[in-house]
């Protein structure tokens, strides 16, 4: 009976979604294939347990209805990204055989959509090897190198490595080089946002239902996978001042918010372009400002203040900048209801809380660090959590979590693969800033809009990543957001040749 409520919630909510989306957009030719596959994919894991069932529907996609159109699957691969979270591990082989490694959804729809890609895209590219393509390489050599390194948390071996450096290929190489190097045109740059911006808008409206019934869905359904053990399902359950602290298929409701404003900031500008209705805009403005509420996180608030300060600053339409300032005196007060002490589970008792997300402990994370960091100053150390300063902040089951990603880099990896990674960051918002130019002075909305969305998604991210660990989601979509900014750049190069011509 549970899973069947399982599955009647997952349909429900795609169902609104699509309706929301009509209202807000009008059609999109990708709408319904994406809802299918949606569907689809989340039934054949509930029923068959297994992630070779996604990876069959998920490739008779691909053959069927994708092909090798480069802009289709680009589209396909971003919008399932969320469709079963990242955290649920299923064995490459049966159980009792030769473990090899762990697949997650993200790395199946890598090795579908974008891997046979790039023969296609190597080949019709007349894209030279610009500098900060060069940084990029560069950094995912840190993170490869850093995989054969030395552990805190287990001893390494040949084959863990190797699963580390696979898991930085598909997750990050593969889709930043596709999505920048394969993504051209104006309009496939917006199709690409459409699908991203359906996708955010199924995970708000779960983010509703998730609050209404406190019932956390992705999670109970893990369980029932056996992604995770059933036992920890009970501290999944983060209360905070009585609300609950969703996350939808995010692994944390930071991260929640993070991925929220990542595709809020495309869903402005893709109300722009669309000249939607002022029902279009309170309905998503109201959705993706009351889903970033309930995630009760105030990192991705801070995260999300920065976004909307940028996208006003650079003169929104005025009926965007009325209702993003009316949603901002509507909702401020409610943060003062909000508990500011720690988060805590359903069934703790009020005083029995840990120190985990709150401001002492990150305060404390930071002058342990930096003691850390100068030890290992360039190159970092995979095994700085034996340093005393460090093991002084252990937590319950002995974790010490770091929770601010510049300083996960810099011990992990070193300051140099930080300073990189700044850079790359300052690019992208860089190649945002020219896009906005560019369309200002040739008039062209999709260069001005989506350059300063871009620019705004940049910053708000890069704030966030001060209040979340480095990795996963996280990690995917500030890559990504670069991608993007990447991808417009050179399109926008290709509109001044055409202009010249």
């Amino acid at each position: 009976m549970q899973e069947l409520k399982i599955l009647i919630t997952f349909i429900g909510v795609g169902g609104i979604s699509a309706l929301t989306y009509l209202v807000a957009f009008g059609r999109y030719k990708y709408l319904a294939p994406l809802m299918l596959a949606w569907m689809a994919i989340v039934a054949s894991v509930f029923f068959i347990k297994t992630i070779w069932a996604a990876f069959l529907v998920v490739l008779l996609v691909k053959v069927i209805f994708v092909k090798n159109d480069t802009e289709m699957s680009i589209v396909f691969f971003l919008s399932l990204l969320p469709v079963i979270p990242a955290s649920f591990l299923f064995p490459f082989v049966k159980p009792g055989m030769l473990y090899f490694m762990d697949l997650n959804m993200p790395m199946v729809l890598a090795m579908v959509f974008l891997l046979p890609l790039i023969p296609k895209i190597a080949a019709e590219s007349e894209d030279g090897i610009y500098r900060a393509d060069l940084l990029f390489l560069f950094l995912m050599a840190i993170f490869i190198f850093g995989a054969f390194r030395e552990r805190y948390e287990f001893q390494i071996t040949f084959f863990s490595g190797v699963r580390e450096a696979v898991l930085t290929i598909f997750s990050f190489f593969i889709p930043y080089y596709v999505l920048s190097r394969g993504l051209r045109g104006v309009e496939a740059i917006n199709n690409v946002v459409r699908g991203l911006v359906f996708t955010g808008v199924f995970i708000a409206v779960f983010a509703f239902v998730e609050a209404v019934l406190k019932w956390k869905i992705y999670t109970e359904l893990g369980g029932y996978l056996s992604a995770f053990s059933a036992g920890s399902l009970h501290n999944l359950y983060e209360i905070r001042y009585g609300l609950l602290r969703v996350a939808v298929s995010m692994t944390h409701p930071i991260t929640l918010g993070f991925y929220l404003s990542f595709v809020f900031g495309l869903a402005v500008y893709l109300l722009r372009i669309e000249k939607a209705s002022r029902l279009g805009y309170v309905l998503l403005y109201g959705l993706f400002f009351g889903a970033m509420y309930l995630t009760v996180s105030r990192g991705a608030w801070v995260g999300f203040a920065i976004l909307l300060f940028v996208l006003m600053v650079y003169k929104l339409r005025p009926k965007a900048r009325v209702i993003l300032l009316l949603m901002s005196l509507v909702l401020s007060p409610l943060l003062l209801f909000v508990d500011t002490g720690e988060s805590q589970s359903s069934g703790d008792n009020s005083g029995q809380v840990d120190e985990f997300g709150t401001m002492e402990y990150r305060y404390n994370l930071a002058l342990a660090s930096f003691k850390v960091i100068p030890r290992q100053f360039f190159l970092g150390s995979r095994t700085y959590k034996n340093y005393p300063e460090m093991q002084e902040l252990e937590q319950g089951q002995k974790i010490i979590d770091i929770v601010n990603g510049y300083l996960g880099i810099a011990l992990d990896y070193g300051m140099i693969a930080l300073a990189v990674f700044l850079v790359l960051v300052m690019r992208s918002v860089l190649e945002g800033l020219r896009s906005y130019q560019y369309g200002c002075d040739y008039g062209d909305d999709t260069y001005k809009y989506l350059g300063i969305s871009l620019v705004a998604i940049s910053y708000s991210l890069a704030i966030q990543l001060v209040f979340t660990s480095f990795g996963g989601e996280v990690a995917a979509y500030l890559f990504i957001t670069m991608a993007l900014s990447r991808s417009l750049k050179f399109s926008r190069e290709e509109a001044v040749e055409d202009l010249a011509a």
